[in-house]
């Protein structure tokens, strides 16, 4: 007790307490089932005394039902009597002022005694011959004087009274209230049933027929209601008359209690009685009659008393075990808070506050700390997985870091299965995107990326890193153990990938494969492989696809003795191009067709060459801007640019054929005439999506470079400018004359999508294509 004391101390002043809401939840909690507990008891009550009246009132049903037979069977009775030929033939007689003879009595007597029922409910009946007061029963016959006197008297009613009573017009089975009737010496209370006779005749009646009920077996019929000694049975007629009753109802309750019933109230007080009685109602289907049962409402409730006495123990004990036990249960479960309160730190509980609220606010903390830190790794994973993926490539990456969790928790290829690097090299992007922009080189990377990945994780799986700005590098893990399936899916792979880009997105690429390796650590030789396969690109040529592993062995050294070199010079001075050229395919045919040159020993062929060609100019004073479109000579940035030896040779031919024709005659061809060519050239395929410098500079053995400076220097604008407006000036005339999308416009003037001919359009019109043809249309409406 002194516990439970210091317990209800502490709450009083820690209200705001998680305790205190345990204590209060538990009590909700244990007070709903008592509140149901309570719902249903009272409802139960309600349901017994519900059924108690269902029960009274399937009980009243059966006796209407009863008694509906037994009048039947008067009606019965009637229709014997009225339909018997012979006493029709005496009532007809009599009707017609005949009396009958002694022996037609008795065969009349005769008559009725053969229609007697056995019935109980029917007690006696006869026929009342109303002119010669003349009344034949079953078993006798008298005048009505001796009749009344000496068989069936009405203590209540004089003779003159009864008399009359027989003697009242037409009557159809008319019952009358039940009355002591003394027969000889007994008093038996019994029902009068009169009907006239003939039926059919309604106006001169001379016959009654009377029949007698007997009373006590109606209440014997009442006694089986389970609360009908505790009440009132009565059946009355439309009027209100009561005609049985299984008590001492006056005429005066009946009226007001079928008054009642009729207007829709099932229960009354009756002051007599001091209490509450219950309304029960059946109408008889045969008769006029109601029958009502009038029930005290302590009748039903006297059996769920003792109900009550056992729940208001029950429902108190319940109240101080259920208080003991929420004091319990609530320490119980404020123990793991408290613990979990001092292990925090000293925590000052602000307005409102309570103990989870408090750890609450802890938990977001660290929650809020968690996400924060989950972002920022997220916003630098793709960093961080290209750093991996980069010196995964270069070997930095030791064995014990590339375990599957590691591998998993930044989303990289497996660590079973086979590997191996393809390095993409992309040469051109002129058809995909023209301006040349670092963006465009992004997209490109970008689109690279993606369609590669889709493409390779088909059936295997894949990653993908940026190497340099025209450089990405395929890091692909083979689900194949087989190296001769591996090495087919890798064809497969570069071919589907190659020929895609090529044909969706006009990019000229070359692919460079590494050999398959059976463990990851390994895939940094497959790199280098690759790497070395790409800069075979000089040899092979552009968009093509290079194996590591179907290179020849690549000879030391390059032929170019100096003889040749002497020949070439001298060939150079006279301006004999023609020879020049033989000179140049005979050396390029030893080096590059009949032996295989490594990309090293390529590039210091190339340098030869041009080195050769600088002794030339040097020679002569000819400045580089005559062959090239720079003063400046970078032959670095030339070989970055040729890339191929096919594009080496075309450079270097055109090159020497610049210096031959400048030492052959004092004069350059026309440069209109040539910018004009250059301009007609242009003005015939822009409508072709390889439309390009290259492929300008191809058409009149030009550099691309060159081709652009030199039109920038004759016309003042951007070949790349220039190539633009053309195809915009036909874009606007298409928009303008034709129905055709933006999508078949831009395919028409030469752009790979609608994405880069939109972009164009609004740098030069200031407005999108779709806009442009609105406002046309909009132009040709008002003008009509």
């Amino acid at each position: 007790m002194k516990g439970n004391r210091q317990w209800f101390q502490w709450i009083r002043l820690n209200r705001k307490s998680v305790l205190v809401t345990f204590l209060v939840s538990y009590l909700i909690i244990f007070l709903i089932p008592v509140a149901l507990g309570i719902v249903f008891y009272l409802r139960t009550e309600t349901a017994i005394e519900e059924q108690a009246g269902k029960t009274n009132q399937a009980m009243l049903e059966q006796i209407r039902e009863m008694l509906d037979g037994h009048l039947k069977e008067v009606e019965q009775l009637m229709l014997q009597v009225a339909l018997n030929p012979k006493v029709k033939e005496f009532v007809n007689r009599m009707s017609s002022s005949s009396s009958l003879t002694a022996l037609e009595y008795v065969e009349l007597k005769e008559t009725l005694r053969s229609i007697k029922t056995s019935s109980r409910f029917i007690y006696d009946f006869y026929l009342y011959f109303l002119d010669d007061g003349i009344i034949v029963t079953p078993s006798t016959k008298s005048d009505d004087t001796v009749f009344y006197e000496h068989y069936f008297s009405y203590p209540g009613l004089s003779f003159t009274d009864w008399k009359l009573r027989l003697h009242t017009g037409y009557q159809y089975l008319r019952y009358f209230p039940s009355e002591a009737i003394n027969k000889e010496d007994e008093r038996i209370r019994m029902l009068t049933v009169q009907q006239t006779l003939p039926i059919e005749e309604k106006a001169h009646p001379h016959t009654t027929l009377v029949i007698l009920i007997d009373e006590q077996i109606i209440r014997d019929l009442f006694k089986n209601m389970e609360y009908a000694n505790s009440g009132n049975i009565f059946i009355v007629d439309e009027k209100g008359q009561i005609i049985v009753s299984s008590g001492g109802t006056v005429p005066q309750q009946a009226e007001e209690m079928l008054d009642r019933y009729r207007k829709g109230s099932y229960s009354y007080y009756d002051p007599s009685r001091r209490e509450e009685m219950i309304l029960s109602h059946a109408q008889s289907g045969r008769t006029t009659w109601y029958y009502i049962s009038a029930i005290p409402k302590s009748a039903y409730t006297s059996k769920i008393q003792t109900i009550k006495n056992w729940a208001l123990w029950i429902v108190s004990l319940s109240f101080i075990i259920g208080f003991y036990a929420i004091l319990y249960m609530s320490k119980r479960q404020y123990h793991p808070v408290k613990q979990l309160m001092a292990a925090l730190p000293q925590i000052k509980f602000a307005s409102g506050d309570n103990e989870y609220s408090l750890i609450q606010k802890k938990l977001e903390n660290v929650l809020h700390e968690e996400k924060k830190m989950h972002r920022l790794l997220q916003s630098h994973a793709p960093l961080i997985k290209a750093n991996f993926l980069t010196r995964l490539l270069h070997g930095q990456i030791d064995d014990k870091s590339l375990d599957s969790a590691a591998l998993e928790s930044l989303d990289i290829i497996g660590n079973e299965g086979l590997f191996a690097v393809s390095v993409i090299g992309i040469d051109d992007i002129f058809a995909f995107d023209d301006r040349n922009s670092e963006e465009s080189w992004a997209l490109a990377r970008f689109i690279i990326t993606n369609i590669s990945l889709d493409l390779i994780r088909t059936r295997h799986r894949g990653d993908a890193v940026d190497i340099d700005k025209n450089r990405l590098a395929l890091l692909i893990n083979l689900s194949t153990r087989s190296e001769g399936e591996a090495f087919e899916e890798l064809k497969r792979i570069s071919e589907n990938i190659h020929s895609f880009l090529r044909i969706r997105f006009k990019m000229g690429m070359t692919i460079g494969v590494g050999r398959v390796y059976p463990v990851l650590p390994q895939i940094h030789d497959s790199y280098r492989e690759a790497l070395k396969a790409l800069d075979f690109k000089i040899i092979e040529g552009s968009n093509t696809i290079i194996h590591y592993s179907e290179l020849t062995p690549a000879a030391p050294l390059y032929y170019y003795p100096l003889e040749l070199e002497t020949q070439l010079v001298n060939l150079v001075k006279s301006g004999n191009m023609e020879r020049t050229e033989q000179l140049i395919d005979g050396l390029i045919e030893t080096n590059f067709r009949n032996q295989t040159l490594s990309p090293a020993m390529s590039k210091y062929l190339f340098f030869d060459l041009i080195g050769t060609l600088i002794k030339v100019m040097d020679m002569f004073n000819i400045k580089p801007g005559l062959v090239w479109d720079s003063d400046r000579l970078d032959p670095i940035r030339l070989y970055a640019e040729c890339g191929t030896s096919s594009r080496m040779k075309e450079e270097l031919i055109r090159a020497y054929s610049e210096v031959c024709r400048y030492l052959k005659s004092d004069r350059r061809p026309s440069t209109f005439q040539q910018v004009r060519q250059i301009e007609e050239f242009i003005q015939k395929r822009f409508g072709e999506g390889d439309l390009s410098l290259i492929s300008i500079g191809e058409a009149f053995a030009m550099n691309p470079n060159y081709v652009s400076s030199f039109f920038k220097k004759h016309t003042g604008q951007n070949l790349v400018d220039y190539i633009a407006k053309i195809r915009v000036q036909e874009a606007k005339n298409l928009l303008q004359t034709t129905s055709l999308t933006v999508t078949q416009i831009a395919e028409k003037v030469g752009y790979a999508n609608d994405v880069g001919f939109a972009r164009m359009f609004k740098k030069l019109e200031g407005i999108t294509p779709g806009k442009y043809r609105e406002l046309q249309s909009a132009k040709c409406s008002c003008d009509i």
